[in-house]
């Protein structure tokens, strides 16, 4: 036991010491308010002020989140420095140009451009594009957790005791401390996903007011267009957790979502049906090294106290106490929520991996483990009714659990700090962030978007027939010295080009033509899609007018 002790306390503490010698100024600033923030959760909950330890649990995420710097922060930092720069041209468009390897990828015909708008924004007022990328994220967080604040005290029972206040509020600190949700901002930097997972609860409040049909339109429109498979993914617990906390009949349930569901998609139907009709075009999750099947957990994997791609191991002990202290006399809705938590636990576990990857588009998640956000809301709300029907909670062990959770995330988080400070540090200025996000080589963010020449006819003259150029030199248009001209990796499909087509391994071939033809490629189609995601910017704006409108009350 002891050695086992050691072997996880001796890395953590050689990664502190490593921190602080190579990165005295800022692993200082942030060992001390990471500290600070974790000992004032234990505070307040010590003192049974649940609702302020919730609060400095979400300034503990906060805090890990600027000193940070997730998995695909690059990718976000550039493509908002490059939509200020195309903005800033009066160029907008669909298409993103590397300004390197002058590379061209079709990013905002297959990814929505709504969750930069905010970054490119703050950006264009001077702030670097990394620094708005960072206050993007803690606004969502803020989001998140104002609305989790918002479903907790609305679905409370008027007249509820301090205690029932206490417990509920240690429960929220649970789901915001459970592994997956926390690693979302300081270790994935996963902004689109954010857009969807960070209106969850506002979801399921609106679900629980007999007249939240109008901001159900809203919500749901927001996060069909800023990602619609993770909207797909989210449905499940945003959904089902409202009825298993209120006391709905089903009709009334389905009434309550299902007309603002269905209106929400049909307003987002155009913002994605180019990205439905041309996603064959593009590699998808073909083009990235890690296999859908990889990504499944071994049981221990999907609540491991340490490892952020699992649902940790708290909120799953507060279930077992629920059902303990209760003695398994739980109401039906409680064991819906636990059964549909499970369930979704165990489609990540690896026992079920062949059967699971068959299910139709749900590899296109990438990673099996991004249903993991679905889960832990499940389990929030599982917990939430358990220990609401418990006549005497015992409020020590839950707010005990709320603290654990906090700690595990710390110790988590300090065994990759001193790797992520480093580049915290010597953060990229927005011309850097331009210049060395691909130098040729990239796999997330870049390889996902290239074309899929398979589907092109084949074309392969002789090389001393091929003229070699690049995208932009067709942009400008393109005098031709062979009889065929080449670009690598450029997009077909949803681009014009004045000369027939075809392709050869990694080159799109253009051709035949006659030297001295003036080769040209017509971006009107890809051009006519920003207008309609720009006339659906629009839509969004009426939204949120309608929504703050005065209601009319009868007389």
């Amino acid at each position: 036991m002891w050695g086992s002790l050691e072997g996880i306390v001796v890395p953590t503490l050689q990664s502190v010491g490593q921190l602080l010698h190579d990165r005295p100024g800022i692993g200082s600033l942030y060992l001390a308010l990471a500290l600070a923030t974790l000992a004032l959760v234990g505070r307040e909950l010590w003192r049974g002020e649940a609702r302020r330890a919730y609060w400095w649990a979400v300034a503990f995420v906060l805090v890990n989140t600027v000193f940070s710097w997730g998995d695909d922060s690059y990718s976000h930092v550039y493509r908002i420095a490059a939509l200020t720069e195309e903005y800033s041209a009066g160029k907008p468009g669909m298409l993103l140009t590397n300004p390197t390897t002058g590379q061209v990828l079709p990013v905002f015909v297959f990814y929505s451009v709504l969750p930069y708008l905010p970054g490119t924004f703050l950006n264009m007022l001077g702030i670097p594009a990394w620094i708005a990328f960072k206050i993007v994220l803690l606004g969502q967080h803020l989001i998140l957790a104002f609305g989790l604040q918002v479903l907790l005290d609305r679905s409370r029972p008027a007249g509820a005791p301090a205690s029932r206040v206490t417990v509920d509020f240690a429960i929220g600190i649970l789901f915001l401390l459970a592994n997956y949700v926390y690693t979302l901002w300081p270790a994935r930097a996963a902004l689109a996903e954010l857009w969807v997972y960070s209106l969850v609860p506002w979801v399921a409040a609106a679900i629980l007011r007999p007249d939240g049909g109008r901001a159900l339109v809203g919500l749901f429109f927001v996060q069909a267009v800023s990602h619609p498979i993770v909207l797909a993914q989210a449905l499940i617990c945003e959904i089902a957790v409202p009825y298993c906390m209120g006391q709905m009949t089903m009709r009334e349930f389905v009434r309550r979502w299902l007309g603002p569901l269905v209106i929400a998609l049909v307003l987002a139907s155009p913002f994605w049906a180019a990205q439905f009709l041309w996603k064959d075009l593009i590699l998808g999750p073909a083009g990235l090294p890690l296999p859908f099947e990889n990504s499944f957990r071994t049981l221990t994997g999907l609540v491991h106290a340490r490892d952020f791609r699992s649902i940790g191991p708290f909120m799953p002990i507060a279930l077992v106490v629920a059902v303990v202290v209760a003695r398994a006399r739980l109401d039906l809705r409680f064991w819906l929520a636990t059964g549909l938590t499970v369930a979704l636990l165990l489609v990540q576990w690896v026992g079920v991996r062949d059967l699971v990857s068959k299910v139709p588009v749900l590899n296109l998640s990438v990673f099996v483990w991004r249903l993991m956000l679905p889960a832990a809301f499940l389990a929030f709300g599982a917990v939430l009714v358990g220990w609401r029907q418990l006549a005497r909670p015992p409020v020590g062990i839950v707010t005990t659990l709320a603290f654990l959770a906090a700690v595990a995330m710390l110790w988590a988080s300090l065994l990759s700090k001193e790797k992520t400070l480093a580049i915290v540090d010597n953060a990229p200025n927005d011309r850097a962030a331009l210049v060395d996000y691909n130098r040729g080589d990239g796999i997330f963010g870049i390889r996902e978007f290239l074309p899929k020449y398979s589907r092109a006819p084949a074309l392969c003259p002789p090389e001393g027939e091929i003229q070699r150029a690049a995208y932009n030199d067709l942009r400008r248009g393109l005098v031709a010295q062979k009889p065929y001209v080449a670009v690598a990796d450029a997009p077909f499909g949803f681009v014009g080009y004045s000369a027939p087509y075809g392709a050869c391994r990694d080159d799109l071939v253009l051709g035949p033509v006659k030297p001295g033809d003036t080769v040209r490629v017509s971006e009107q189609v890809v051009n006519g899609l920003f207008f309609v995601r720009m006339g659906e910017m629009a839509i969004l704006a009426a939204l949120a007018l309608f929504l703050f409108l005065p209601r009319r009350r009868p007389a």
